[in-house]
């Protein structure tokens, strides 16, 4: 009885042949994988926010394929959302929505000078930060107050108020030292003064915007001037 035998050459073909199949299938398997990735990883368009402030929470909820999103014109982004946007690469758009469109139809630039408001020329002299400077402004300019560096009127933000006073001194100037609120009330009701120098250690924000404004709208100080008692002390 004999055997039939398949030649060894034969069966080493078909071995490579089963090989070969089976490398093409996990090929295709894993392409489709990686396709299926690429199409998950593709950035997609814009996310819209509505919020009008975003917090770093808010960003961490954002899916990793976001790479832009949008928000309302008046939007307020917190410092950490900020630097988490910037670190995943992703954009800001802001958009004018029907709501932003109505609001900003209302002029919010510099309101219109007062009649009777005398403009400003608006200095610093010692430690006087360009923080404080510019936040000053800004308060002035939403108040109407104008700044100008040609202004018959000086105001002088100082740390060193004596100092600064003694130098301005002069010709046709007369100064002022005001460490007080009230000072500018009683100085412009007694002299004129063209030159007002402020003492940033002893007044903050606030009480400097205050007392510029009264400076540049003297009729406020000269309406409640005030008056001697028979006892000779002011009321």
């Amino acid at each position: 009885m004999s055997r039939i035998v398949a030649p060894s050459n034969v069966a080493s073909s078909t071995g490579a042949a089963i090989d070969i199949e089976s490398i093409v299938r996990r090929v295709l398997s894993e392409l489709k994988v990686m396709g299926n990735q690429d199409a998950a990883a593709k950035p997609t368009g814009p996310l819209v926010i509505t919020k009008r402030v975003i917090a770093l929470t808010d960003v961490e909820a954002i899916a990793t394929t976001v790479k832009q999103i949008e928000l309302p014109s008046r939007a307020v982004v917190t410092p950490a959302a900020r630097d988490e946007l910037r670190h995943r690469g992703i954009t800001i758009t802001k958009t004018n929505t029907n709501t932003d469109q109505t609001a900003t139809a209302t002029p919010t630039t510099t309101p219109a000078v007062q009649p009777g408001t005398r403009a400003i020329d608006l200095q610093t002299d010692g430690d006087v930060s360009a923080t404080m400077l510019s936040s000053v402004k800004k308060q002035l300019t939403l108040r109407g107050i104008r700044l100008c560096n040609r202004a018959s009127v000086t105001v002088i933000l100082s740390s060193r108020p004596a100092t600064t006073a003694h130098h301005s001194c002069g010709g046709d100037r007369c100064v002022v030292s005001i460490n007080r609120l009230d000072d500018v009330r009683r100085f412009l009701a007694e002299l004129s003064p063209n030159v007002f120098v402020l003492d940033v250690m002893h007044l903050h924000l606030v009480a400097i915007t205050g007392a510029i404004t009264t400076i540049a709208k003297p009729s406020i100080a000269t309406q409640s001037r005030p008056q001697i008692t028979v006892a000779g002390g002011l009321s």
